[in-house]
């Protein structure tokens, strides 16, 4: 998988996954807290960069981790955009802008930009191991890590027979 491929293979690896766990924290903390969606956005770009030429993972390798992310932000900012009102004398059936619909896509869009440019930061640059033993020292319950390192081997299962099902078709 790509997001493994790139934990293992970056240049910033062997660096303390406490020190890549609070800067995608106060990367994250910085993108909520941001006073307009500009400010959002360049945190956002600052992280990226920092994931893409400071650790050395491949642009190409980057947009293709982010582009589902991406793809379910862009539905979440349009449904946000519009209102959808029922007439139920008329019947009729209104879709329309909604008030103040764009700033509200602006700030949720580019603060949601720059959360996702910080778990990207994290999980690009630090192996779903060392995760794991950065939440042990931080006294995660056992049970919420044991459904962490499900869910993460579940996507291989269905990575491979998603792959099976291709090859067999």
């Amino acid at each position: 998988m790509l997001i493994e491929e790139s934990a293992y293979s970056n240049r910033w690896r062997k660096v303390s996954p406490a020190a890549k766990g609070l800067f995608a924290l106060a990367a994250l903390v910085a993108a909520f807290v941001a006073a307009t969606p500009v400010t959002a956005v360049i945190i956002a770009a600052l992280v990226a960069g920092a994931t893409v030429a400071g650790a050395q993972v491949a642009p190409g390798r980057y947009f293709r981790v982010a582009l589902p992310a991406l793809l379910f932000l862009a539905a979440g900012c349009l449904s946000l955009a519009f209102s959808v009102d029922w007439n139920t004398t008329r019947g009729d059936f209104l879709i329309q802008l909604a008030p103040n619909g764009l700033h509200t896509v602006a700030t949720v869009g580019a603060r949601s930009l720059g959360a996702l440019a910080a778990l990207l930061f994290l999980a690009l640059t630090t192996p779903l191991i060392d995760l794991v033993a950065l939440l042990r020292r931080l006294r995660t319950p056992e049970a919420l890590l044991d459904i962490m390192v499900l869910c993460y081997r579940m996507l291989f299962v269905f990575s491979t027979a998603v792959h099976d099902t291709v090859t067999a078709q």
